[in-house]
């Protein structure tokens, strides 16, 4: 049988991460970029990596290189999310009368205003 394929080796957590980061992941960005509301879903993804991550740790002892590289794995997938949502809520925010970065939803939007 050859290496790769002994399923009883495999770290199942190890390559859910993969799979998330390497398939998952490029998918879901061009997804976001066509429509853009489900960018907003992305912190699902996020969630199920760091689920995957805690459930790596705990399968055996890992050293602080193996630790740091996962976590800043996912680190790096949080931020190019963060990225693109607050693209698409600034989009939101110009489309609705408002501008870049004023959380305001432009012009009768009164929800920042205390009764």
């Amino acid at each position: 049988m050859q290496p790769f394929t002994a399923r009883d080796k495999v770290d199942k957590a190890f390559s859910q991460l993969g799979f998330i980061e390497y398939l998952c992941i490029p998918l879901y960005r061009q997804i976001s970029h066509l429509w853009p509301m489900l960018a907003f879903y992305s912190a699902t993804l996020c969630d199920n990596m760091r689920k995957w991550e805690t459930e790596w740790l705990e399968g055996k002892e890992r050293d602080e290189g193996e630790r740091w590289g996962v976590t800043r794995r996912i680190e790096a997938v949080e931020e190019s999310f963060l990225t693109i949502v607050s693209k698409v809520g600034q989009a939101e925010n110009i489309d609705k009368g408002g501008s870049p970065g004023d959380g305001g939803g432009g012009p009768g939007d009164n929800r920042n205003e205390r009764s």
